[in-house]
C-alpha cells in the first residue's frame, strides 16, 4: 500500500502537505491562541515557510509526514496533522493543529486514531510517540483515550511537556477488544443515562445513536459519538451505518404523546424489532432492550401484550445473547415532566416496602439504575436469553 496515499476518516480527509497549502498555514500558524500549546505563540511568515520546507523534506526522506486536514462535507481545510521525527530522531511522533472554529468537534481524536492505525497497519512502525504540553488537558485526554501512556516529562520548544507512547502490539491488542455499540432512545430518560455510561466506558470505542433530531446535550460533541438522524420510516436507509457489536434499545412513548394504538405499536414494537433485525444482519452479537414487568404476548391488555410481542419477536431474531429488562415503576428525575407519573411515583414510594418476596419485582427503580444494569449485563454475558426484573437488576448493580 502506498504510504503517500490520502488518509480518510468519517468526516475528514488528510492529503499530503503541498507548497500550495502555505496561505492557509500562514493564517493558521500566525494565530497566537492556536499555536499556544505548540510553540508558545504564533509563528512569523518566515517560520511558517521553514515549517513547510521541513515538512516537505521529511516526506522525501521518510515517505510520510504532514497532512492537510479538510472537511469532507465542503472540502475546506480545518488544520494539519501527521508525523515527524522525535528530537533524538529515533522515533516518530504524531501531532495535530486545528483552527479555532474546529475545536470541540472531536477532530483531534478522529485524526489521531487514523494516524495511529496508518502508522501501525501501513507504515509498520514499531511504536509512535506524542509530545503534549502538560497544561493542554484535552490533548492529554485524546492520547490516553487512544491507549497511549506517559513515559517521560521534559521541555520542548520552551514548553513543559509529557512524552506519550504506544507500541504496535499494544495498539493491536487494544483494537481487538474495543467494542462498538448502537443505541436507540438516547434522548429518553433511560437512554440518556445509557449514552453517558457508554461514552465513558473505555471498553467502547464508538457509540452510534439514531435520533429524530440533533442531541442538544454536551454529549453531542463527544469524540466517541456517531449521531444519525432518522426514524422508523427512514431506518432502512441508515442500515450500512448501523454496525456494532451490541445494540441497546430504550425506545418508548406514552398514551399522551401517541393516543392512536397503531402509532403506539409502531414505536414500541415495530421500531425496536426492525432496529434489532438490522443490527443483527450487520453482525451485532447482543441485544439489550427495556420492556415492562408482566410482558405477555397472550395478554388481553394492549400495553402488556405489545411488550410481550416485542420480547417474542426480539427473541425470534436469535441473537447469541438477548437481554430483556422488565422494570415496574420507573422513578427518578426526568427532564420531561409527567404529572401523572409523578403522582404514581409518590404512591409507589409508599407501597415499595410492601413488595417483599415474590412481589419485589414490582418495586420501583430509578431509570439511571436500569441503564446501569444494562451496562453491567454487557460485561457478564453467558446465557442466550436472560430476563431482568427488579431483583436481578439490583444484584447486577450491587444493591
Amino acid at each position: 500500500m502506498d504510504a503517500k496515499q490520502p488518509i480518510s476518516t468519517e468526516r475528514l480527509h488528510l492529503s499530503p502537505l503541498r507548497q500550495s497549502d502555505l496561505p492557509f498555514l500562514l493564517a493558521l500558524q500566525g494565530d497566537d491562541e492556536v499555536m499556544r500549546f505548540v510553540s508558545g505563540k504564533g509563528r512569523t511568515a518566515d517560520e511558517v515557510r521553514q515549517f513547510v520546507d521541513r515538512a516537505l523534506e521529511y516526506w522525501k526522506e521518510r515517505g510520510y509526514g504532514c497532512y492537510l486536514v479538510s472537511r469532507k462535507s465542503d472540502g475546506l481545510p480545518v488544520g494539519y496533522a501527521g508525523y515527524r521525527p522525535t528530537e533524538d530522531q529515533n522515533d516518530v511522533e504524531i501531532g495535530y493543529v486545528f483552527g479555532r472554529e474546529s475545536w470541540g468537534k472531536g477532530y483531534a481524536t478522529e485524526v489521531s486514531a487514523a494516524l495511529l492505525a496508518f502508522a501501525f497497519d501501513v507504515l509498520k512502525l514499531p511504536r509512535v510517540m506524542a509530545t503534549i504540553d502538560v497544561s493542554h488537558r484535552p490533548s492529554e485526554h485524546v492520547a490516553i483515550k487512544l491507549g497511549m501512556t506517559a513515559i517521560s516529562h521534559g521541555t520542548y520548544d520552551g514548553l513543559s511537556c509529557k512524552l506519550y507512547s504506544i507500541t504496535q502490539q499494544d495498539w493491536k491488542s487494544r483494537a481487538a477488544v474495543i467494542k462498538k455499540a448502537i443505541l436507540f432512545g438516547a434522548s429518553g430518560f433511560i437512554g440518556s443515562h445509557l449514552l453517558d455510561g457508554l461514552l465513558n466506558d473505555p471498553e467502547y470505542g464508538q457509540i452510534t445513536v439514531v435520533v429524530r433530531k440533533t442531541l442538544s446535550s454536551a454529549q453531542a460533541n463527544h469524540p466517541k459519538l456517531k449521531m444519525l438522524i432518522g426514524n422508523f420510516r427512514t431506518l432502512p436507509e441508515l442500515k450500512a451505518q448501523l454496525v456494532g457489536d451490541e445494540i441497546f434499545i430504550a425506545l418508548g412513548t406514552t398514551k399522551k404523546h401517541t393516543p392512536k394504538q397503531d402509532e403506539y405499536y409502531r414505536i414500541d414494537h415495530d421500531y425496536p424489532v426492525l432496529a434489532a433485525k438490522i443490527a443483527k444482519e450487520n453482525g451485532a452479537k447482543s441485544v439489550f432492550i427495556v420492556t415492562a414487568i408482566g410482558a405477555d404476548a397472550g395478554s388481553s391488555f394492549f400495553y402488556i401484550r405489545m411488550k410481550g410481542e416485542t420480547e417474542r419477536d426480539i427473541k425470534a431474531l436469535n441473537f447469541p445473547h438477548t437481554h430483556l429488562f422488565q422494570p415496574s415503576m420507573i422513578v427518578g428525575n426526568r427532564i420531561e415532566k409527567r404529572a401523572m407519573e409523578k403522582t404514581i411515583s409518590k404512591v409507589w414510594g409508599v407501597l415499595d416496602p410492601l413488595f417483599i418476596g415474590g412481589l419485589n419485582r414490582y418495586k420501583g427503580i430509578d431509570g439511571k439504575e436500569v441503564a446501569k444494569a444494562m451496562l453491567n449485563a454487557a460485561k457478564h454475558q453467558t446465557e442466550k436469553v436472560k430476563t431482568y426484573q427488579w431483583r436481578e437488576m439490583a444484584a447486577l448493580n450491587g444493591n
